[in-house]
C-alpha cells in the first residue's frame, strides 16, 4: 500500500498517469480515487472538483513545455520555438492534450506572458498580440488533435473511416493522394509549413503599424 500522504500534486500526477493509459473518457474522481487507493471523499480535502483536477492536468502538462530559445530571440523566434515545443508536449501526452481544445479561463503561464511582452516590445498592438497568440494556439491544438487522433479516437470507428474513405476514392485522387502523405505518424515537415505561414502572415498584418525585427 502506497503511505505517501496525499496532496493536490500527488492527485494531479495520479490523474496524468490515469488519462494518459486509459484516455479522458474513462476519467472520473471515484476512478481516480481507486488508482490512488483512497475513498472518494478523500480527494476533496485536497482539490475542490473534477473540473480542478482536469486545469490541474492541462497545467501540469503546459509546465513540461521547455523551449530551447536561440540567443537573443525575436517575438517570431519565440512563438515558433514555443509553439513547437507545445506540440511535442501535446505528443507525448495526446489524451490530456485533449483537454487543450477546450476552452478554460485563467490558464496562463510565464513563458505566455514573455511571449506576449515580445510581441508588445516588437510593436504589436495589445490587440495584435492577443490574436496571433490565438490564431497560434488555435493552430497547434487543432494540428496536434488531428495528428493524435488515431490515438484518442474508438479504433472501431477509425478503421470505419478509413474503409469508407478507400471506397470513395476514385472520383478524388488528388483527395486521396493529400491524405496519404498526411497519414503519417509523425507529420514535422506539414507542421512546420503551417507554422511558418501563420507566422509570415502575422508579420505581415502588423508590419504596417511598425513592427520591429
Amino acid at each position: 500500500m502506497n503511505r505517501e500522504p496525499l496532496s493536490r500534486q500527488r492527485i494531479i500526477d495520479a490523474a496524468m498517469r490515469l488519462v494518459d493509459a486509459e484516455g479522458l473518457s474513462a476519467f472520473t474522481m471515484r476512478r481516480l480515487a481507486e488508482e490512488l487507493g483512497v475513498e472518494g471523499a478523500s480527494l476533496y480535502k485536497h482539490i475542490p472538483s473534477k473540473a480542478s483536477v482536469l486545469i490541474g492536468m492541462l497545467q501540469a502538462m503546459s509546465s513540461e513545455v521547455a523551449p530551447v530559445y536561440p540567443a537573443n530571440p525575436t517575438w517570431r523566434d519565440r512563438l515558433r520555438v514555443g509553439m513547437s515545443s507545445f506540440r511535442e508536449e501535446g505528443l507525448r501526452h495526446p489524451q490530456v492534450f485533449v483537454l487543450a481544445l477546450r476552452p478554460w479561463e485563467g490558464i496562463n503561464s510565464q513563458r505566455r506572458e514573455d511571449d506576449m511582452r515580445a510581441m508588445l516590445d516588437a510593436g504589436f498592438t495589445p490587440g495584435q498580440a492577443a490574436f496571433a497568440f490565438r490564431a497560434l494556439l488555435s493552430y497547434v491544438t487543432g494540428f496536434v488533435a488531428r495528428e493524435t487522433s488515431y490515438i484518442t479516437r474508438d479504433p472501431e470507428e477509425a478503421r470505419e473511416a478509413h474503409d469508407e474513405a478507400i471506397r470513395s476514392a476514385a472520383p478524388f485522387p488528388y483527395s486521396m493522394a493529400a491524405s496519404q502523405l498526411l497519414a503519417q505518424p509523425r507529420l514535422d515537415e506539414a507542421f512546420e509549413f503551417g507554422l511558418n505561414a501563420l507566422l509570415d502572415g502575422v508579420e505581415s498584418q502588423v508590419r504596417s503599424t511598425g513592427i520591429r525585427d
